[in-house]
C-alpha cells in the first residue's frame, strides 16, 4: 500500500502513537514549535514537529532499536484490552437478557386501568395538569377553560397512566444494559393497554408513541454521531502509514533492519 508524501505538523499525541518517549524525542527531534490549541486557546500549547524531521528520527538505529520492545508492549497492550472488553460485553450480554426478563414479566403484569366516564376522567385530568403545572411555576388560570380537545386527550392519557397504573414504579426497576429499549418498549405496552380500555383516546395513545418515538430517534442519533469515538485519524500521512502498518502486523516492512528474526510474537 503507498502513502503519498504531504508534509504536516506532527502532533506529540501522533508521536507517541508510532512508539517514540519522551527521551526519544528529546534527544532525536528538533525543539517543538508551539501553537495555540484551537479546541482549548486557554489550555497548554500544541507541541509540533515537522514530519520531515519525524521521517528522519525514524532512521535513526536509537528508534529502530527501541521499535521491537515498543511493540511487545503494544500488542500486550493490546491484548489485555481485548480481554477487559470481552468481559465488558460478557456483563453487559447478561444485563440485556436480566432486563429482558423483567420487561416480559412486567409487561405480563400489566393491569387494565379502571374504567372512568370521559367526563369524570377529563375532570381528574386537568386537576392534575393544573396542579403540576402550579408545582412548575406556570399553573393555568382555569385549566377546565382549555378547549383543545387533542391536548386534553393527551392529559387524560398521561393521567392514566401515570396515576391510575403502575408505570412510574415498573419503569423505575429498569437500569444497566437494554433499559433504554426496554422502558420504551413497557411504556408502548401501558398505552396499548390504555386504548384498549378506553377506544376513544386509542388515537392520543398513537400519537404519543410515535412523539415519544420521534425524540429517542433523535437522542439516538445524537449518541451515535456527536459523542467522542474511539477512532483515531491523525492528519499526518506519515503517522497514517505507520498505524497501517502496525495494525497489519507489518512494521518489519517498514523497518526491516529493526526486527528481522527478533520480531515480537502476539
Amino acid at each position: 500500500m503507498s502513502f503519498e508524501h504531504n508534509e504536516t505538523m506532527i502532533l506529540l499525541t501522533d508521536l507517541k502513537h508510532m512508539g517514540f518517549s519522551e527521551k526519544l524525542i528529546d534527544e532525536l527531534l528538533p525543539a517543538p514549535e508551539l501553537k495555540v490549541n484551537p479546541r482549548r486557546p486557554g489550555g497548554p500549547r500544541m507541541r509540533l514537529w515537522h514530519e520531515d524531521d519525524v521521517r528522519e528520527a525514524m532512521k535513526t538505529d536509537a528508534y529502530q532499536s527501541r521499535l521491537p520492545v515498543w511493540l511487545k508492549r503494544h500488542n500486550a497492550g493490546k491484548k489485555a484490552a481485548a480481554a477487559r472488553k470481552r468481559a465488558v460485553e460478557a456483563r453487559e450480554d447478561e444485563e440485556r437478557a436480566a432486563t429482558r426478563e423483567l420487561l416480559d414479566r412486567l409487561v405480563k403484569e400489566i393491569t387494565p386501568p379502571k374504567i372512568l366516564k370521559r367526563g369524570e376522567l377529563r375532570r381528574r385530568a386537568l386537576e392534575s395538569r393544573h396542579a403540576w403545572a402550579a408545582y412548575k411555576g406556570a399553573p393555568y388560570d382555569d385549566p377546565l377553560s382549555c378547549d383543545d380537545e387533542e391536548t386534553i386527550e393527551r392529559w387524560m392519557v398521561n393521567y392514566v397512566r401515570h396515576e391510575m397504573m403502575d408505570y412510574d414504579a415498573a419503569v423505575e426497576q429498569f437500569h444497566g444494559e437494554g433499559s433504554f429499549d426496554a422502558a420504551r418498549e413497557y411504556r408502548e405496552a401501558v398505552l396499548r393497554a390504555i386504548a384498549k380500555a378506553y377506544p376513544y383516546l386509542a388515537e392520543a395513545c398513537i400519537s404519543a408513541e410515535l412523539r415519544r418515538w420521534d425524540m429517542d430517534a433523535r437522542i439516538d442519533y445524537f449518541m451515535k454521531h456527536f459523542r467522542d469515538g474511539d477512532e483515531y485519524d491523525p492528519e499526518s500521512t506519515l503517522v497514517r502509514e505507520f498505524l497501517y502498518y502496525l495494525e497489519t502486523d507489518a512494521l518489519d516492512q517498514l523497518f526491516p533492519d529493526a526486527f528481522g528474526e527478533a520480531r515480537p510474537k502476539e
